[in-house]
């Protein structure tokens, strides 16, 4: 195994530690309903309105499963559904009102967790982190934005 190779394996494996890490504790400051909801709810909340399906493929989660996640969200208010005004067969998804509330204690509490996870670097060593990861991601965000 090349150098390279050794350690794009032990980035690998630090990554996924921190994300499972961030996830665990995720579910222990989660909003007051449940992580699985709180992802609708940050993910319907950066995109404004979007659709079911799309809604579901960002989450990587069945139609069904966003369907009744939606279904819990709406009956607390949190979400409306909409009909699209261009396509009437589709049914868009948009956060509502009472939904921004959530989804600021969930932003907040993912601020915190972020803050908590690289407490070790000081302000130029994250500025530093930031723009690698923003060049490593570029070609993943650029094809998002195209979706």
């Amino acid at each position: 195994m090349s150098e390279r190779q050794t350690l794009l394996v032990e980035l690998g494996k630090k990554l996924k530690l921190i994300a499972k890490e961030l996830w665990l504790k995720h579910g222990e400051v989660s909003s007051c309903i449940s992580p699985a909801l709180d992802q609708v709810l940050m993910v319907v909340g950066s995109e404004g309105q979007i659709n079911v399906k799309h809604l579901a493929t960002l989450l990587r989660i069945t139609p069904g499963a966003v369907t009744q996640h939606i279904d819990a969200l709406e009956k607390a208010g949190m979400l409306a559904r909409v009909m699209n005004k261009t396509d009437r067969r589709e049914v868009m998804v948009s956060l509502t009102r009472k939904g921004r509330g959530p989804l600021k204690q969930i932003r907040k509490a993912n601020l915190e967790l972020l803050d908590e996870a690289f407490r070790n670097l000081d302000d130029g060593e994250l500025a530093t982190f930031v723009e690698l990861i923003t060049k490593v991601s570029a070609k993943y965000v650029n094809k998002e934005q195209t979706r």
